[in-house]
């Protein structure tokens, strides 16, 4: 028989990636390149194929899928009927005869260098299937299917070996599509099509796609060149469906113009001269994309992710508590845990653990019995509950902040005291319900819920910040450990707010608003160094005259202004203001001294995690979820940012990964990856919501711009 070799790259890396990849030579995350290869960029190189003595025994990789983030039918239909997600390998046994397979490996090159040995007595019938999950489980199912104790995913190589070493196949330079498979025609022929639709542990089809492009659901930045390729390499003729976005023969997209909406989209084609054809979605961005990048390197076990404490990844499954020392890869049980009607949130301070879930705040000092600390109307979001420890007086903080969705809910913010002696729980803050804002709009004091409350780890200060209507949407701070708030800004959605982050020389919030244009803002130090306090970017006002082309929060009205009490609207004239007439200004530069960060106009902006990139510098990961109106929203792709403050006060933003719904035929505006902590070896871990995988673990590489 004849050795039939090929070359694989994996595009399951990144949906807006381009073929080109940093393998490592160890466990530990290696460099990815500056994915997209734009021009002017030099990718890093892949590592070059090892040097392997082959042989060719009829035993072939016949079929594989390096990565499923779609429901479509991908997924694999296992034998204990559940639809398996995982990436997958298919071998064929194009002989006459049985093929043990005691002693064989699967090396896999890309996220460092790693194998897994087919367990014992595992063997494949003659001219049969045999499908292998990458799944990182390392077992065989109750079921009978077969999981290898490595990933597929970020793979960049991948080899099947003999017992002795030797490769029996390998694979190693077309780029697979991610929720796309690569198979040989006939089954044990040459590596000849792409599949939509995978025909695992079935004979391969003919199909039209041929070759794969490395543009699927690209985010092309304005102005900034992004080369296009073909796989196979091959002579193709290239169109675009949009105006906005020229295409050379050589395949060089540029988005001309920025453009929301609709308008950002583009299907892509590449046409042969036997006519097969392969396009892939295009949308225009208005940020730096193609530069770093996340890379879904595994999806592991896991109900909820919680915490890292002491070099422990703490998670949850229904009831108990795991804790894993090598990135998820295992984990022991340490304890039990309380029921989890909500994501649950876990504390640690120097007087034991802390755990919100549902509306209660749990307590516990060895993981094997936990006391309610707090009981609460509502629960709270992942940026909701926060910690602080005074090491002036050796007290803790602990604050939470309530979310419902009912109109007729109040909200409280709540404070814990703990000086090792228990904890002391009341109530800081309080907002009665939007219900009752509709009943009179001259109660201000109402909100629709808290979306944060975080504190400064420079100063120990608590900011609040809640929504969702203009006027419900507020930045309140304390500096007295939340014996006294006061409210900065309010009637924007500017202040409508998920995530509120802290640097050496700035406070930073994002826009958690579907309604209009999403901006990231900071307020400097240096204000607050100057004042002793954090000025109100929206003061109320009692004296003086408005100013035509102001927008306004009425917080008085006694006949002297044109709406009443609790309005917004954009003055047209000069009125009088006095005690009984009142008002706060909206985005007035007069007050208003926040500075605008970056406007990524897509969807909400919601949580975020502070990250080591591989240079050990500090980054900010933030998420987007796809929820925007069809006005602004520029596809259905959940996004994930990263922003690098550098030494001179700018900032560096940059988007890392977009991710699809698992349901992309429908629109799911709430389709986000939420950062939850970042292991020793420098992996950042999501927790998935309306994805293909509920959890991801991702390796980062930064690229300066």
């Amino acid at each position: 028989m004849r050795a039939r070799w090929h070359c694989i790259l994996f595009l399951a890396t990144l949906l807006l990636t381009a073929c080109g990849g940093g393998g490592g030579g160890s466990d530990t995350p290696a460099p990815n390149p500056g994915e997209g290869d734009q021009q002017g960029e030099t990718p890093n190189t892949p590592d070059p194929a090892p040097e392997l003595e082959t042989r060719d025994i009829g035993l072939y990789m016949n079929e594989i899928l390096p990565e499923i983030r779609l429901a479509k039918p991908l997924a694999v239909a296992t034998r204990e009927r559940r639809l398996e997600r995982h990436p997958w390998v298919e071998l064929y046994n194009a002989t006459d005869a049985p093929i043990a397979l005691d002693g064989m490996q699967l090396r896999v090159i890309g996220d460092g260098d790693k194998s897994w040995s087919f367990p014992s007595g595992i063997s494949i019938a003659a001219k049969t299937h045999l499908i292998v999950f990458g799944s990182g489980k390392g077992n065989l199912s109750p079921g009978g299917d077969l999981h290898a104790g490595l990933s597929l995913h970020g793979a960049e190589q991948v080899y099947l070996l003999d017992s002795d070493g030797a490769a029996l196949d390998g694979l190693t330079t077309v780029a697979v599509p991610v929720d796309q498979s690569y198979g040989r025609y006939p089954d044990g022929g040459d590596w000849a099509y792409f599949y939509d639709n995978a025909s695992p542990g079935e004979p391969n089809r003919s199909s039209d796609y041929t070759f794969s492009l490395n543009c699927h659901e690209l985010s092309l930045s304005v102005g900034q060149p992004f080369q296009t390729r073909v796989y196979p390499a091959r002579s193709v003729q290239w169109s675009s469906d949009n105006p906005r976005i020229a295409i050379d023969a050589d395949g060089t997209l540029v988005a001309q113009e920025n453009a929301v909406g609709a308008n950002a989209r583009a299907r892509i084609t590449a046409t042969d001269s036997e006519l097969h054809a392969s396009s892939c979605q295009v949308t225009i961005v208005n940020w730096t994309a193609n530069r770093s990048s996340l890379t879904v390197v595994g999806t592991p076990n896991a109900d909820f992710l919680l915490d890292k404490f002491d070099d422990k990844l703490y998670f949850t499954t229904p009831g108990k508590l795991f804790a894993s020392t090598d990135g998820l890869d295992s984990a022991t049980q340490v304890g039990i845990f309380p029921p989890t009607p909500s994501e649950p949130i876990m504390k640690k301070t120097p007087y034991g653990y802390f755990a919100s879930s549902g509306n209660q705040i749990h307590t516990t000092q060895d993981f094997n019995q936990w006391d309610v600390s707090l009981n609460m109307r509502h629960k709270t979001l992942q940026h909701g509950f926060s910690h602080f420890f005074d090491n002036q007086d050796n007290t803790s903080y602990l604050y939470a902040g309530e979310y419902s969705v009912g109109n007729a809910n109040a909200h409280s913010v709540y404070r814990g005291v703990d000086q090792g002696n228990g904890v002391d729980w009341e109530e800081v803050l309080y907002f009665d319900s939007l219900q009752d804002f509709f009943d009179d709009k001259t109660r201000l004091d109402t909100i629709r819920h808290i979306h944060v409350v975080v504190t400064d780890p420079y100063t120990g200060h608590v900011w609040v910040g809640t929504g969702d209507n203009n006027q419900h949407s507020r930045l309140y701070y304390s500096k007295d450990n939340g014996d006294t708030f006061t409210l900065i800004g309010i009637g924007s959605q500017k202040f409508r707010s998920l995530s509120i982050w802290f640097t050496e020389d700035y406070v930073y919030w994002n826009m958690d608003s579907e309604l209009v244009p999403q901006h990231v803002y900071r307020i400097p130090r240096s204000v607050f160094r100057e004042h002793g306090h954090w000025p109100s970017l929206t003061p109320e006002i009692s004296n003086g005259n408005t100013k035509p082309g102001t927008t306004y929060l009425v917080t008085a009205s006694n006949g002297g202004l044109p709406i009443e009490t609790g309005g917004i609207y954009t003055e047209n004239e000069r009125r009088s203001l006095d005690g009984a007439n009142r008002v706060r200004p909206v985005e007035d530069p007069q007050y208003d001294y926040s500075e605008d960060v970056a406007e990524l106009t897509h969807a909400s902006h919601w949580y975020h995690l502070w990250v080591k990139d591989q240079n050990n510098e500090d980054v900010l990961i933030m998420n987007t979820s796809a929820e925007g109106i069809e006005q602004y929203r520029r596809d259905g792709l959940s996004r994930t940012f990263g922003f690098k403050e550098r030494a001179d006060g700018s900032v560096d933003v940059q988007e890392l990964l977009a991710m699809p719904s698992d349901t992309p035929e429908t629109h799911t505006p709430y389709t986000q990856l939420r950062p939850h902590f970042q292991d020793a070896q420098g992996y950042v871990f999501f927790q998935g919501r309306n994805t293909a995988h509920r959890i991801y673990k991702m390796r980062l590489h930064w690229v300066d711009q």
